[in-house]
């Protein structure tokens, strides 16, 4: 019994070692050589959101559930080894807040006040591009607003080409942090650097900056004569053997696609983390491929902000799950917070060399949508007015075509004054008239609709015809009828199409209209002819009609 007994005090005093003993050892994640990252589930303090990482292939194990929590704010020496990212994309020189699903959105005071507060001894921040608008006819400098950011680098964007070689390079001859890209040429040269190698914290960073490829289609063709785009994976390849064994960390800034992300970390495994260019696709918000951590963000404009602390754990670097922040004066996460004072001083001084951009055009009386994902896939009813109001500019035209790419937000119910108008149509395009066969209007509208799934620019929004298409068809051969002005198409007969000169170009991929003898150009810009139209037709009451069925 006595043994009994004294094996038993034994057990008691041995059970908590035991249990600590494995529930730390349950706690240890598996080491990875530098500078690869893995993802550090942190402990949590309270039910939080979840987010599923996006399965890129069968062999991935991604379908786990990883937590989202902002890295706590601490008092940690800032000899210790982290780094603290924060990232925006597609800001798009948007300083004043807007309304977006009820709520007032962005802002350069919001954005500012809240990077401020999130800024530590160890903090880089990034843009993954098109920090600008893109708008030529915008000559206001927004320098000091950039310098705001306090960027550490940016990418090249495709808006930010919209201004020319030599023409993005005067308007950010005065910013504080380098735009980086490593596949845009001028000749046999790059155009801007395509790295940097900084030091934070004792930690070594290498970050690369990759532009789309599609520029090459995206922006007025005029605007980008004489430069190449080279592949962008295979560019990044060259860089990384560059600063192979110079840097601890390798960062890339991605202005591509979710799908081009994830090529490019398949191809070099030692990036340790891609911040891609927003994307309204929930699914693609966080992807892991093998030890790449793939991030962006779900809103433009300045509505959200990205945060990622990287920090070395067991002689490997870990990085934390992305916290995404809602900006602006309603947002989330900007509770408690003021406004910058700085930014609010550059906003006012702006508004008051744009006063004319507040009077009011019209009431409008309905949401008018123009969102991203709703005018690049389907017909909507600002499209609609759009491409009538194209149609109408020309007596005799028998078709309007204005690619969604163009129009660049929604119009809420009640006054709509000349800056949310601009804000909609930001780009100086010309409309012009043209003549086409009926087989070249098939293929345009082929076109159209070739690079639906990746919610292109390049979708048409029509006036004066109507056509049907089914996406489980090969590409080009899927629009199945097509009527102009209620009668099927004829393939020989030539139709008068009014259309923009950024199509005519070959703006989007539309090479087919490229040099197409063009039979009149509108003197006025097209956001005039709209400014115009309203005025005159305020009451105006568009619908979808049907003219764009998906099979």
């Amino acid at each position: 019994m006595y043994f009994i007994h004294r094996n038993f005090l034994f057990f008691l005093f041995l059970f908590p070692i035991i249990f600590m003993g494995c529930k730390s050892k349950q706690e240890i994640q598996p080491s990875i050589s530098s500078p690869s990252l893995v993802l550090k589930e942190e402990k949590k303090e309270k039910k939080e959101a979840t987010v599923e990482i996006p399965k890129v292939e069968p062999s991935v194990e991604a379908t786990k559930t990883a937590s989202i929590e902002a890295p706590k704010v601490d008092n940690k020496s800032p000899k210790e080894e982290r780094i603290r990212i924060l990232y925006l994309g597609s800001w798009e020189g948007t300083l004043l807040p807007f309304m977006d699903a009820g709520k007032k959105s962005g802002g350069l005071a919001w954005i500012v006040s809240l990077t401020k507060k999130r800024t530590s001894p160890y903090t880089m921040i990034f843009s993954t591009g098109d920090l600008l608008s893109g708008d030529i006819s915008d000559t206001k400098d927004i320098t000091p607003a950039l310098n705001m950011l306090n960027l550490s680098a940016s990418a090249l964007g495709n808006l930010e080409l919209n201004y020319g070689a030599q023409g993005i390079k005067k308007r950010i001859e005065k910013i504080s942090f380098p735009i980086l890209s490593a596949n845009v040429y001028e000749g046999e040269k790059r155009l801007f650097e395509p790295y940097l190698i900084r030091e934070i914290n004792g930690i070594k960073i290498g970050i690369i900056g990759l532009t789309t490829e599609e520029s090459a289609v995206q922006v007025v063709p005029e605007m980008i004569k004489g430069l190449t785009f080279r592949d962008p994976i295979r560019e990044c390849g060259l860089c990384l053997k560059e600063i192979e064994g110079k840097v601890d960390i390798i960062i890339v800034l991605s202005n591509m696609r979710y799908e081009k992300d994830i090529l490019l970390a398949e191809a070099y495994p030692k990036i340790g983390l891609i911040l891609g260019r927003y994307d309204v696709d929930p699914t693609h918000l966080m992807a892991r491929k093998g030890n790449v951590l793939i991030s962006r963000i779900n809103s433009k404009k300045g509505k959200e902000i990205g945060e990622i602390e990287i920090l070395k754990m067991q002689d490997s670097w870990q990085c934390t799950m992305p916290k995404i922040y809602q900006i602006g004066p309603e947002g989330e996460d900007s509770i408690g917070l003021s406004p910058d004072e700085q930014a609010l001083a550059f906003i006012q001084e702006c508004q008051k060399q744009e006063k004319e951009m507040n009077e009011v055009i019209f009431e409008n009386k309905q949401h008018l949508h123009g969102d991203y994902q709703d005018i690049r896939q389907k017909e909507t009813n600002l499209g609609n007015l759009f491409a009538d109001i194209l149609l109408e500019t020309r007596q005799g035209a028998e078709v309007a075509l204005i690619n969604s790419g163009c129009i660049r937000s929604s119009i809420p119910p009640g006054p709509v004054t000349k800056e949310i108008l601009r804000n909609c149509l930001p780009y100086n395009n010309k409309i012009v008239e043209i003549s086409l066969r009926g087989d070249i209007l098939k293929e345009v509208l082929e076109n159209s609709v070739a690079q639906y799934e990746k919610i292109s620019g390049a979708f048409l929004q029509v006036a004066g015809l109507t056509f049907s298409f089914d996406t489980r068809l090969p590409k080009f051969s899927r629009v199945t009828e097509i009527k102009v002005l209620g009668e099927p198409l004829v393939q020989d007969k030539k139709y008068k199409v009014v259309t923009l000169d950024y199509i005519t170009g070959g703006g989007d991929d539309y090479v087919m209209l490229k040099d197409y003898p063009v039979l009149y150009v509108c003197p006025e810009p097209m956001l005039k002819i709209m400014e115009n139209y309203l005025k005159v037709h305020p009451d105006i009451k568009p619908g979808v009609e049907g003219r764009i069925i998906i099979k």
